[in-house]
């Protein structure tokens, strides 16, 4: 299933879920957001990055939110990819990087 909701800080980079969702978006976007849960873990992030790649396509990383173990984990992929936003773990109330809202 291909995610058609548009990231609104990325409006040119559809979310994908997984790396078979690649090829559906070659041909009508130049770039995808992969959101490390929504893709399944880092391996199928990787993967979805690898496919991406191969399309020729930019790739903006994302987590959602939650705590700093998923940001450190994106964080390593980074390298990987033109953008991305790992500020999942700024939302929780009560963590130790919280904002205070």
């Amino acid at each position: 299933c291909v995610c058609v909701r548009v990231c609104p800080l990325t409006p040119k980079f559809p979310s994908v879920r997984t790396k078979s969702d690649i090829p559906t978006l070659a041909g009508i976007a130049h770039g995808v957001n992969i959101k490390l849960e929504k893709a399944g873990g880092f391996r199928d992030a990787l993967q979805a990055i690898a496919a991406a790649t191969a399309e020729h396509m930019q790739v903006w990383l994302g987590v959602m939110v939650g705590s700093t173990l998923n940001s450190n984990c994106i964080a390593h992929l980074t390298p990987l990819a033109v953008a991305g936003d790992m500020d999942g773990a700024l939302l929780v109330r009560g963590h130790a990087l919280s904002l205070s809202l």
